[in-house]
């Protein structure tokens, strides 16, 4: 059709197009567009589903491999060896801990491992720890239908006995009677700090102007004191510790003797080796006395029979404190007018150990004192006994820390204790059951 415009020219109409309408070659497009994005959302529906429940499947597992790991290394904490018997405890309890959590060693494709020392990672190789590894095949919902139907999930875990600085460097186990008493001028100063097991509101007695200057952790709920004696930074009520040596071995002790009722006097001097004393050693006079270093196993009676004024040395040795087959460990009664010089070994399996009781024997005395020049270098180990410290106004350091049954200190004494030995040995024995892995 011509049309004219305003000048009068004729020119083609232009077709009117309708609003609102699609080419016909568009019709259906968004069909498949809308089918391809519902499909990717339910598929990242579908992966964030499954991935959440690896994840918290994993946080279950690993759950259950620290608890493995911990129970592993309780055993090793209980009773430190490397015999057949006791890596069947550890296999027992490790495999019973992750039970408990819900993964069964053996059922529902779930497989532990326990592994006694590790085979990875930074404790490999370390008989002191045990790790302990979880896996198992998750079924996925999302990713069966694009691979395989389940996905392999892991946990692993590593616990054992380590040196980082154990519970604290005094530890009284006594658990229902008296197990700290104190009197005149007496002083504690251990800021590595104090446990006392006993429940007994006169748990610990104190009178005079006696001081405990340590963060002090009380099982019961109280303490008994007088005059101006106190406790720094007491906290009661606490949670009872475990022995923080349970851990040591026994050594094996011979059926028969290397001396018997051995004794020096006068003047004289003498080098002794280590072996096993029955009837201990009686010193009178002024001997001196060098010990070879090494362990010195005492059989019943006084480990140490003293008079006079001995001067006696050793270096990198320990005391074992038995009996002769049944009753009480040989008691140690070192007067105060002699000299101690005794440091405990770096190195072995008793390294940092310096007096040492047989667990299994009954309660005996243990008394330490001496001369302004002693001194004692390495922990005092007395599971089943009272320590007695005396001195006159003297001070007394204990490098290694001391673990009793409970504890009496007399004659104004000062006690200073410390974690580790001295002279920058590093060696710290005191150890404590931890999570590492």
């Amino acid at each position: 059709m011509l049309c004219f415009n305003q000048e009068g020219v004729a020119g083609l109409k232009a077709p009117r197009r309708r609003l609102g309408r699609w080419p016909d070659s568009e019709n259906g497009a968004i069909l498949p567009l809308a089918v391809f994005g519902m499909v990717a959302i339910l598929g990242c529906m579908g992966l964030a589903l499954d991935f959440g429940n690896f994840y918290r499947h994993r946080r279950i597992m690993q759950t259950a491999a620290d608890a493995g790991a911990l129970a592993g290394g309780a055993e090793i904490y209980r009773r430190y060896t490397t015999t057949a018997s006791q890596d069947a405890a550890i296999l027992a309890s490790s495999q019973a801990a992750t039970a408990s959590h819900g993964f069964a060693n053996g059922s529902g494709g779930v497989t532990v491992t326990v592994s006694r020392p590790p085979t990875s990672g930074y404790y490999v190789g370390n008989s002191q720890y045990v790790q302990v590894a979880i896996s198992q095949n998750v079924p996925s919902y999302f990713l069966g239908v694009l691979a395989s139907g389940t996905t392999t999930i892991a946990a692993n875990a590593v616990a054992g006995v380590g040196a980082r600085g154990g519970p604290s460097c005094l530890t009284l186990l006594e658990p229902t009677g008296a197990a700290l008493t104190m009197s005149g001028t007496d002083q504690i100063n251990a800021p590595c700090g104090t446990y006392i097991n006993s429940i007994s509101p006169s748990g610990v007695t104190m009178s005079g102007s006696a001081q405990v200057n340590s963060p002090t952790s009380i099982r019961g709920p109280s303490y008994v004191h007088s005059g101006s004696s106190s406790i720094s930074n007491p906290t009661f009520n606490a949670v009872p510790v475990p022995d923080p040596l349970a851990y040591l071995q026994p050594p094996t002790v011979p059926a028969g003797c290397n001396y018997t009722n051995f004794s020096r006097s006068g003047n004289t001097v003498a080098t002794l080796n280590p072996g096993t004393y029955c009837g201990g050693i009686t010193l009178s006079g002024s001997p001196v006395i060098t010990l070879n270093p090494g362990l010195y196993i005492f059989k019943g009676g006084s480990a140490f029979t003293i008079s006079g004024f001995p001067t006696i040395t050793g270096s990198g040795v320990t005391f074992y404190l038995t009996n002769n087959g049944s009753g009480a460990a040989a008691s140690v009664s070192l007067s105060g007018t002699g000299t101690y010089r005794f440091s405990a070994p770096t190195s072995g399996p008793l390294a940092g150990i310096l007096y040492f009781q047989d667990p299994s024997t009954s309660s005996n005395s243990y008394a330490l004192s001496g001369s302004s020049g002693s001194y004692f270098d390495g922990a005092i180990y007395l599971p089943q006994s009272s320590l007695a410290i005396s001195g006159s106004t003297q001070t007394w350091n204990y490098s290694g820390g001391i673990i009793a049954r409970s504890m009496t200190i007399s004659g104004s004494t000062r006690i200073n204790l410390y974690y580790g030995m001295g002279a920058g040995t590093g060696v710290t024995p005191i150890k404590r059951l931890s999570l590492v892995e």
